[in-house]
């Protein structure tokens, strides 16, 4: 869910959290404990071949890791959000030829996605 507002310098009203862009205020008006850290790894790999003039294989596979920090205040003091997902993934597949124009094919596809943690907390 997200949500929006903004305040020009020539607002007449009052919002608490918001300061007008140009009204001067002692060491600015951003936070400098405010932060947006992101990471992520990815790992793939991936064969093919045959094991015999009729047999195929081909397997592949993945592994993502992402993960975040966020640290904001939006007026009412600093909150901290963090998380981590982990996503994995692979599949394996075998053509057997039977004759020329006929083959059977078979396999497996399998894909696991997982958030790890997920945190929400006001900080001092």
């Amino acid at each position: 869910m997200g949500c929006g507002h903004s305040n020009y310098g020539g607002a007449r009203r009052h919002i608490d959290g918001l300061i007008s862009i140009d009204i001067p205020v002692p060491r600015g008006t951003i936070d400098s404990r405010q932060r947006d850290i992101t990471r992520t790894v990815l790992l793939v790999a991936s064969d093919n071949g045959k094991l015999t003039q009729q047999r195929e294989f081909s397997f592949s596979g993945l592994f993502r890791n992402y993960a975040l920090q966020l640290r904001s205040n939006f007026g009412d003091g600093l909150i901290q959000q963090s998380g981590t997902r982990n996503v994995a993934g692979g599949e394996a597949m075998c053509i057997q030829r039977i004759r020329p124009g006929l083959a059977i094919m078979s396999g497996v596809d399998l894909r696991l996605a997982a958030w790890i943690s997920t945190k929400w907390t006001p900080k001092a």
